[in-house]
């Protein structure tokens, strides 16, 4: 009983962060992106998790700022907010995603940007998410494709589909957060 007692009050706990100095007022949306992964194929994954995360947040980095209204929260503040923990899909979901728009507002971020690989009966699944940090709002978008080797290149391409399709949903509250940051700016 008292271990059930002692694993609940720390599920429920917060998490502490560190502190980073807020940035300059601008009109830009500040993105904070973390690439996860989840479920391992049979096999592994052909990349190593720290790879693949990189290769993503470049991915998503290159993505926004094409579009030039986007700035990226940078790798050095994110280790700065969070230090050395690392976090499961399950503990950035769990109490309706509070541990992103935790980490996204002591990163002074305006969206939370999760992708998460994982694996399980024969698929390979890519869930991106994106959260407004301030209101909780969430845009979600779940691809899968069969493990087959003879998918590979569909895998590569799904990138670009998913981040699409979810700035695509979110224009609207995205605008509604820009026309408030250039109020407050």
């Amino acid at each position: 009983m008292v271990l059930l007692a002692l694993s609940f009050a720390v599920a429920c706990a917060e998490v502490r962060l560190n502190t980073i100095p807020a940035p300059p007022p601008t009109a830009e949306l500040r993105v904070f992106i973390q690439p996860l992964s989840g479920l391992l194929p049979p096999g592994g994954w052909g990349m190593p998790h720290q790879d693949w995360a990189n290769r993503q947040f470049r991915i998503v980095q290159r993505f926004l700022q094409q579009r030039g209204i986007y700035k990226v929260v940078e790798k050095e503040e994110i280790r700065s907010v969070i230090g050395k923990k690392q976090f499961s899909s399950w503990d950035w979901q769990r109490k309706d995603w509070s541990l992103a728009r935790q980490v996204g507002k002591a990163l002074h971020a305006d969206y939370a940007m999760l992708m998460e690989r994982a694996a399980a009966h024969g698929y390979k699944f890519f869930d991106t998410v994106l959260i407004n940090v301030e209101t909780g709002k969430r845009f979600a978008v779940s691809l899968r494709l069969p493990q087959d080797p003879a998918f590979r290149e569909e895998w590569q391409k799904i990138n670009n589909v998913s981040y699409r399709e979810i700035f695509r949903d979110a224009k609207g509250d995205m605008l509604n957060t820009i026309m408030r940051k250039s109020r407050l700016a």
